[in-house]
């Protein structure tokens, strides 16, 4: 995403909030020490611009929350996504920051219509969180809530970089979030066979299929993770 980019001008406060900021240049977001919806991943304290609290400045409702952040630094700028949620008014927002030598920028890529429910779970942004980019596909994958035991995993694509406001949606797979694996998105999910429940992870492509299924017999796999191989079976209960 090398792309120039006209964005709407984010105006700057002239003090810093609540939140103690880095000093530095650009974008940048405090990890707090709550635990976000995904394992190992914490939830921003809020986003940073050049040293000053910013967040407020992204909020649309008072009880709008920022579940994640993931930062591209490009040459002499810097873009930033992140993800904002709203219980209350169940919006969800993912939102391209620019710090250019022109100044601050930001747009709206994705959201949904305020208020407006689905009965459909591959639909759901409730508690959207932006997971991982990966730049050679240009694709930005984020998850939702969406069944009882198991988050949605979808992917945002720029069909063509060099316009970064024109995206598509779609939902990948069930599952939640795990971490990424040879450059591609690791879920865990839940299944059944002829003994019940079982909770398989995939190393899931980004049109939606398994490229293989991981190996979870040790503790903290996501660290080092392996597919099994040709004819391991084994399924976690």
């Amino acid at each position: 995403m090398n792309a120039k980019i006209a964005l709407c001008l984010l105006v700057l406060p002239l003090y810093s909030h609540a939140m103690t900021c880095p000093q530095g240049v650009g974008f940048s977001a405090p990890q707090g020490e709550i635990k976000g919806e995904e394992p190992y991943f914490f939830t921003p304290e809020g986003v940073c611009l050049n040293g000053y609290d910013v967040s407020q400045q992204l909020k649309r409702y008072p009880d709008d929350k920022i579940t994640g952040a993931f930062s591209l630094g490009k040459g002499g700028s810097s873009l930033f996504f992140v993800s904002i949620y709203s219980e209350k008014h169940y919006h969800g927002r993912i939102i391209l920051l620019s710090d250019t030598n022109k100044g601050a920028g930001y747009a709206v890529l994705f959201q949904n219509q305020p208020g407006i429910r689905t009965n459909n779970p591959e639909e759901s942004v409730e508690n959207l969180t932006i997971n991982y980019f990966d730049n050679n596909i240009s694709t930005l994958y984020f998850s939702t809530d969406a069944w009882a035991q198991a988050r949605a995993l979808h992917a945002l694509t720029w069909e063509n970089p060099s316009n970064p406001l024109r995206v598509t949606v779609r939902f990948v797979h069930d599952g939640t979030f795990q971490g990424v694996f040879n450059s591609m998105p690791m879920v865990s999910t839940i299944a059944h066979d002829d003994k019940g429940a079982y909770f398989p992870s995939y190393v899931v492509r980004n049109d939606g299929s398994v490229f293989c299924t991981i190996n979870t017999r040790e503790k903290f796999w996501q660290l080092t993770p392996a597919c099994l191989s040709s004819g391991d079976d084994y399924r976690e209960r």
